[in-house]
C-alpha cells in the first residue's frame, strides 16, 4: 500500500467481501459435492440438464462471488480516494464551522424568531382547529 491509513469503510467493506467469498467457496464446494453425489447414484443426468445446473450455479453461487468483488473494489476504491481530511472530517469540520461563523447573519436570524406573530395568523389557525367539520364548498 502507500503508507496511508486505511479508513473504517473500506475495513468494514474488505471483511464483508472476505465474507461472501468464504461463503462462495463453501456454497461452489456443496454444490459440486451435491450434483456429483446425484451422478453417482444415477438420480440425475448431466447432458440435456445444463441450463438447470447453470441456473442453480447463478442463483446459489454466482451471485455471492459478484458481490463480494463488488464489495472488494468498493473498499479499494474508498481507500484510493480517500484523504487524511476525509478520516479526521469532524475535527476539521469543527475548525472550519469557528472560521465561517457570521454573527451578522446569525443575529438578524435570532431576531426574526423573537419578533410576536401575528394575530390574524393564531384566529385562523385557531378557527380550524376548533371548528368540527370543515365546510362543504358545493
Amino acid at each position: 500500500m502507500n503508507g496511508k491509513k486505511i479508513p473504517i469503510l473500506s475495513i468494514v467493506l474488505y471483511v464483508l467481501a472476505g465474507l461472501f467469498g468464504i461463503y462462495t467457496i463453501w456454497s461452489a464446494y456443496y454444490y459440486y459435492d451435491n450434483i456429483s453425489t446425484l451422478v453417482k447414484q444415477g438420480q440425475a443426468v448431466i447432458k440435456g440438464n445444463e441450463f438447470e445446473l447453470v441456473s442453480y450455479l447463478m442463483a446459489n453461487i454466482a451471485q455471492y462471488l459478484f458481490f463480494g468483488v463488488a464489495l472488494a473494489s468498493l473498499g479499494r476504491i474508498v481507500h484510493l480516494y480517500s484523504t487524511e481530511r476525509d478520516l479526521y472530517f469532524v475535527e476539521d469540520f469543527d475548525d472550519d464551522f469557528d472560521e465561517d461563523f457570521d454573527e451578522e447573519f446569525y443575529e438578524d436570524l435570532s431576531e426574526d424568531f423573537d419578533e410576536e406573530p401575528d394575530e390574524e395568523l393564531d384566529e385562523d389557525a385557531s378557527d380550524e382547529h376548533h371548528q368540527g367539520e370543515p365546510e362543504d364548498d358545493r
